[in-house]
């Protein structure tokens, strides 16, 4: 099984996409990992980026430029025309653009986590993921005069799985800046965010080297490895230092049968930054090939990974709960909370694990916590009326 990394808007393998495909779970972002002195990479960055024999690349095959990304069309630039004709002030014809893109039509846009698009493709699709929708949205601003710029949203690590793959979402969003109105932010992601979700404004550049990394991993899923590469190395040259995309570099790599590319990729990716999709890319190569002192290091780094991770061990304890293993489940919550005590998911999951072994007291104040620490006022009622439902019980 491989890795990636996607943002929400983009692809990594495991991937990674924002929202994003991937290679192995959740991990915390921290300091490059120390590889062992009896490891050495086989090929430099600058000889990973260049082809492998593995697939040629035809001459007449290209991807969209930076600038076509976020290019428009006539047809858009006609839709946007009657939006600003009809606005009076800079905060209308953001409000009125929304409003149009995302209510009242006739381009009223459908969220679909796996496309990822150009401003151009979203607008004439009429669907597409966060990236795509910000994509669109900073295009169609921009070309209205508004000041906006690309945002990324450091969310709780989010997997999914496509068969043998499982793919890592990122997030990212638009902030707008309208001087003496202030500043809005403008999300596709219609689950309420939380407000200590870290923020920060990202340049260009580094949003659209996400675009090029999504698509990286979907022509990688579609098994077309020439442009999977070409978007890759797009992405590389435009955010180097962004550890995953080496790392979904490394499992295109593996697809064509280049194992001594990938591992160099995957060991690349540790020297940036402690990337737990590489090490278990790394472990499981390592593993295959029969070296056990490697396979068993990198397979620790996953664990030490994995056990500092809150999301990881909640999804641990949700395994465990559906299994009907209630213990098991509150201990490895009970260790997810020590390391984040504000996620409502961990105390709801520990308020159903109490009410199976039969412990009200505990339900109570862990369904208690959950309605605390809620996002929206619909689970907030819910934890509430759990809570009514408990008041009986004995």
């Amino acid at each position: 099984m491989m890795l990636l990394a996607r943002h929400h808007g983009f692809p990594q393998t495991r991937l990674a996409r924002a929202t994003m495909p991937i290679l192995l779970i959740l991990g915390l972002y921290g300091c490059a990992t120390r590889l062992p002195e009896d490891i050495a990479l086989q090929h430099s960055p600058q000889q990973l980026v260049l082809a492998s024999e593995q697939f040629v690349v035809a001459e007449d095959l290209s991807i969209p430029s930076p600038e076509e990304v976020l290019a428009l069309d006539d047809e858009m630039r006609a839709f946007l025309a009657d939006i600003v004709e009809g606005s009076v002030t800079d905060k209308a014809i953001m409000v009125n653009l929304l409003d149009r893109l995302l209510i009242s039509g006739p381009y009223v846009l459908r969220y679909d986590n796996l496309k990822t698009y150009t401003a151009r493709e979203t607008f004439h699709a009429g669907e597409g993921n966060c990236l795509s929708f910000t994509n669109l949205f900073v295009a169609l601003a921009r070309s209205a005069g508004l000041k906006v710029y690309f945002q990324e949203i450091k969310v709780p690590h989010n997997w999914e799985q496509q068969g043998e793959t499982w793919m890592y979402n990122r997030h990212i969003n638009a902030r707008v800046d309208l001087e003496e109105h202030g500043e809005f932010v403008v999300d596709f992601n219609f689950t309420p965010m939380r407000d200590e979700f870290h923020q920060r404004r990202i340049s260009d550049e580094a949003a659209l080297s996400q675009f090029y990394n999504n698509m990286g991993v979907h022509w990688m899923m579609a098994e077309r490895y020439d442009l999977s590469y070409l978007n890759l190395r797009e992405a590389i040259s435009m955010s180097s230092r962004r550890a995953y995309f080496w790392t979904n570099l490394g499992v295109l790599y593996s697809r064509v049968g280049d194992d001594s590319r990938a591992e160099s990729a995957w060991l690349h990716a540790l020297s940036v930054k402690n990337e737990p999709s590489a090490a278990s890319n790394l472990a499981r190569y390592y593993k295959r090939v029969g070296n056990e002192k490697h396979a068993a290091y990198f397979q620790e780094e996953v664990r030490r990974f994995r056990h500092r991770n809150p999301y990881y061990l909640y999804k641990t304890a949700e395994s465990a709960y559906h299994a009907g293993d209630y213990r098991e489940s509150i201990s490895s919550l009970e260790q997810a909370v020590r390391i984040r005590d504000n996620e409502e998911q961990f105390y709801r999951l520990l308020g159903l694990n109490y009410i199976e072994i039969g412990d009200v007291d505990q339900a109570r104040e862990a369904m208690e916590k959950a309605s605390q620490y809620a996002v929206s006022d619909t689970s907030r009622r819910s934890y509430n009326r759990k809570l009514e439902l408990l008041e009986g019980t004995e």
